[in-house]
């Protein structure tokens, strides 16, 4: 009871005392609170109210030192420097520029009417980044790279002087990034207006921006982001559009919706799919009304391309190493393409990759070889031009097209798979078998850049020849089904030194046709009735010669082709024929050997010919070719059928006898060149003459004419 009773009184004198003392100490309290309350009144009336009455104009050459140190750059200030403190803490410029380093050829780099940035000072104690404002008009930016790879955009600070607080150790950038790590960032508006770029390499102008227009939006990092924007160049409206569903998400390596639009006048390119990682899946949609003009447009020179417009629509998967189309739809004006294509540059070498399926390609179309002025502009400009292979090391690449029809140089053919292999320079392409002109036709060619060589073959069999001489000159003097086959090589060199340097083999045999245009049979008779030979008469029958078998082989050695043994086999006649054909020259020298028989087995048949034999020799260049009867082989192709030779000779031994054969061979042969004639014999043993037979009439065929356009020609 005492213990409780002197506790009881202990408290009761502190309570007392506190009384008391708070009662003394409350007007120094009251004091204290109103001066704090008062200093925070006048702190904030002093942020409020410091930029009317404070300016950095006055430290304006502080600033400017302070940048030039950091950049090393001259940097200006015009206009007066416009500042905020709360609630929106921000910087206005006018007039702004900053310098080129020494050497350039435009001594300014960035020059802006107005900068001006805005951020909301207390977003930061939430840890978030609410930018109200940022703000460029009128602003022209000069970008250049010099000969040495570096960009003007890339600073390098002055030295700066060694202080006291350069010995310092850091602070633990760790500590301090957790301490102001933004949680969330709130852009309001981002705006460029009226601003111009120029962009140039090694001092060649790469591109010129002109009125760049642009907008910037992003409630949060987790709503959307917005991007528009539209600028000119080279007088042609760009206009860009993009979105970004989650911009949180992609910042995390996460998917995102996205989508991007850009547009050049009336043509269109779209991607719309899903973002992560950087890589992108989703659709890709294309559409170009003028594949020519945007080309020309592209490239600041004129252009004309075969083919007009292009859509083109497939399912995407991209990053920044590879680019796959698949379900590809792409139509170039009437041509039709499905499949897909890849391209992967993530080596030393890219690599593409393409598998479709074609609709019926035109490739005289595409090539443009329809247009007599290209073709002439080309080879009078690639006359003496080496081609330039470099282009093949530049990529690797596998295609398989699998083509619905082909026409090139005029000359149809069926369905049939094209591939195509680039390996290190090599380009080795291959054509499976196609329907062509009742016949097939399979072709392979190679392309070597590091021989400089190419190699080439084609086989046709049981081809139709007649259509296909009419697709390549326009008509035919030849009918009849064949079989060709032919293997080429050379350098790949200027057109004359491929011509010289051409080697290969090739062989060729067509059955049951005609050489239509000249009646050989009749000919041979006529030719032996001037010779003085006993012929029968026979009505001359069509103008064309019927063959069961017409055939041939030949080499190309530098340039020089061969063929000695062309044959033609027929049921009345048998052909034979020998001689070269120099390709760089365009050189003729062949001889034709031609004669009567009395076997009608044609094919199958023998070569051996009875009765008389006319040699006419070839010569001369491409298109001025001689037609000249030999009288050398004459006498020599003769000499085992002495009735016919005899009457032969008897004739030329007179010099009106000479005379008489060699007009009417001119005129038989439509020469206009005399014959050679055979020595005089003496006149005093010279048998009488017969009258040389008449000329053909003037609506007869002409049988040199027909000679050099039995293949084609007018």
């Amino acid at each position: 009871m005492t213990g409780l009773i002197v506790a009881a009184v202990i408290l009761g004198l502190i309570v007392i005392v506190g009384a008391a003392a708070l009662f003394m100490l409350l007007p120094i309290l009251l004091a204290a609170a109103g001066f704090i309350v008062l200093l925070g009144i006048l702190a904030i009336g002093t942020v409020l109210l410091l930029p009317n009455f404070v300016t950095l104009d006055q430290f304006k050459p502080q600033i400017l030192a302070a940048l030039h140190q950091s950049t090393g750059r001259e940097i200006t200030i015009g206009g007066p420097i416009g500042f905020t403190v709360w609630p929106v803490l921000g910087i206005k410029l006018n007039d702004i520029s900053i310098g080129n380093p020494e050497g350039a050829r435009d001594p300014i780099m960035l020059a802006a009417k107005e900068l001006s940035v805005g951020v909301t000072l207390s977003s930061l104690v939430d840890r978030k980044l609410d930018v109200r404002e940022v703000r460029v008009i009128g602003a022209q930016i000069n970008l250049s790279v010099d000969r040495a790879g570096k960009g003007n955009w890339q600073f390098t600070p002055k030295a700066a002087t060694p202080s006291a607080n350069d010995n310092k150790p850091a602070a633990d950038s760790d500590t301090a990034d957790k301490k102001i790590a933004i949680q969330d960032i709130n852009v309001q508006s981002v705006e460029i207006k009226d601003a111009d770029i120029s962009y140039e390499k090694a001092g060649l102008t790469v591109a010129d921006l002109q009125n760049i227009n642009l907008t910037f939006s992003m409630p949060s990092l987790d709503d959307a982001a917005k991007l528009t924007s539209d600028l000119e160049l080279r007088g042609r409206k760009l206009q860009l559009a993009a979105t970004i569903a989650q911009p949180r998400a992609i910042m995390s390596a996460k998917p995102s919706d996205i989508k991007v639009s850009f547009s050049i006048g009336g043509d269109k390119v779209a991607l719309d799919g899903q973002l992560e990682s950087m890589k992108f899946t989703g659709t890709l949609d294309a559409a170009v009304s003028d594949l020519g003009a945007l080309a020309g447009w592209a490239s600041d020179k004129p252009a004309s391309l075969p083919v007009k417009a292009l859509s083109l629509n497939a399912q995407v998967a991209a990053d920044a190493a590879h680019a796959d189309l698949k379900q590809l739809t792409l139509a170039l004006d009437d041509v039709k393409a499905t499949g897909s294509v890849g391209a992967n540059w993530s080596g030393a070498r890219p690599r593409v990759t393409a598998d479709l399926d074609v609709g019926k390609l035109n490739l005289d179309k595409l090539m443009g070889t329809g247009s007599s002025a290209v073709s002439a502009t080309s080879a009078s400009a690639g006359a003496a031009t080496e081609p330039d292979l470099s282009g093949l090391n530049s990529v690797n690449a596998d295609v398989t097209l699998r083509l619905a029809g082909l026409i090139v140089k005029n000359l149809e053919l069926g369905s049939t798979t094209a591939k195509v292999s680039l390996q290190g320079g090599r380009l080795q392409s291959s054509l499976t078998p196609a329907s062509f002109y009742d016949g097939t036709v399979t072709a392979k060619a190679d392309v070597n850049a590091g021989s400089k060589s190419f190699a080439g073959s084609a086989t046709l069999s049981g081809v139709n020849v007649e259509p296909v001489l009419v697709a390549l000159n326009g008509a035919s003097r030849l009918t009849g089904k064949g079989d060709f086959t032919v293997n080429v090589s050379g350098p790949v060199a200027t057109p004359d030194a491929i011509k010289r340097g051409l080697d290969g083999q090739g062989r060729f045999t067509f059955r049951d046709g005609a050489i239509k245009g000249v009646n050989i049979p009749a000919l041979i008779r006529r030719a032996k009735s001037m010779l003085g030979a006993t012929t029968t008469a026979e009505s001359e029958g069509p103008q064309q010669t019927d063959f069961t078998e017409l055939s041939g082989s030949f080499t190309i050695n530098d340039g020089l082709v061969s063929n000695n043994d062309l044959k033609m086999l027929s049921p009345l006649v048998r052909v034979a024929g020998k001689g070269t054909f120099a390709i760089p020259a365009q050189e003729v020298k062949y001889r034709v050997d031609s004669s009567l028989v009395a076997d009608l087995s044609g094919q199958g048949g023998s070569m051996e010919r009875t009765g008389l034999v006319i040699p006419i020799n070839i010569t001369g260049t491409l298109p001025n070719l001689s037609y000249t009867p030999d009288v050398q082989g004459l006498v020599l192709g003769n000499v085992g059928n002495a009735q016919a030779l005899g009457g032969a000779l008897q004739n030329l031994n007179t010099k009106e006898g000479q005379r008489n054969t060699r007009s009417a061979l001119q005129n038989m042969l439509g020469l206009s060149k005399p014959a050679p004639t055979a020595p005089a014999a003496d006149p005093a043993t010279a048998p009488t003459s017969p009258a040389p037979s008449p000329a053909p009439a003037p609506n007869e065929p002409n049988p040199a004419n027909l000679l050099k356009n039995m293949l084609g020609g007018q």
